[in-house]
């Protein structure tokens, strides 16, 4: 097996206690309370509050149902633990044999994309593990390029790739 050492930081939403000051400063999305609020909220607030759907439901909690792992502005250990149990690289080796399986696996990010370390790191497991992928990089940020992207690249390797019987 890799070695997966250096993997306890990157594609974690929080590692350590003196990155909390700064979760707890940007976690905006902990400040929406009502289904009307997050229906006007920003794209990354809204993307936070489908994470927390997925990551943390909490059938006793409504209007939302969910926690996060910042409430009244402390860091809920179990809710973030339960993030970053979700983060691709925390969860990619347990999942190696059904990776093994894939006929095609494409990863590709934008060179200014904030997520560009993370998907890199991923490429460089799935080749530690000798899982055939590709890894494509483009210039361009997370959401600049997509309808182009989908248009000559996306849709192609699904073309290629895809096999129905």
């Amino acid at each position: 097996m890799p070695n997966t050492g250096s993997r306890h930081r990157i594609g974690a939403i929080v590692a350590s206690t003196s990155e909390n000051s700064s979760l707890k400063k940007n976690f905006f999305a902990a400040k929406i309370s009502t289904l009307e609020d997050a229906a006007k909220a920003q794209i990354f607030t809204r993307v936070s509050l489908t994470l927390a759907a997925a990551w943390s439901p909490n059938p006793a909690k409504p209007p939302l149902y969910f926690d996060f792992p910042v409430e009244n502005g402390e860091v809920q250990p179990l809710i973030l633990a339960k993030w970053n149990a979700n983060v691709p690289l925390t969860m990619i080796d347990q999942y190696v044999p059904n990776l093994r399986t894939f006929k095609a696996i494409g990863i590709e990010v934008g060179t200014e994309d904030g997520l560009i370390g993370a998907n890199q790191e991923i490429s460089d497991v799935l080749t530690s593990y000798g899982i055939k992928h590709v890894y494509e990089t483009y210039e361009g940020n997370h959401t600049n390029k997509v309808a182009e992207r989908y248009e000559t690249r996306v849709l192609p390797f699904f073309s290629r790739e895809l096999a129905f019987e």
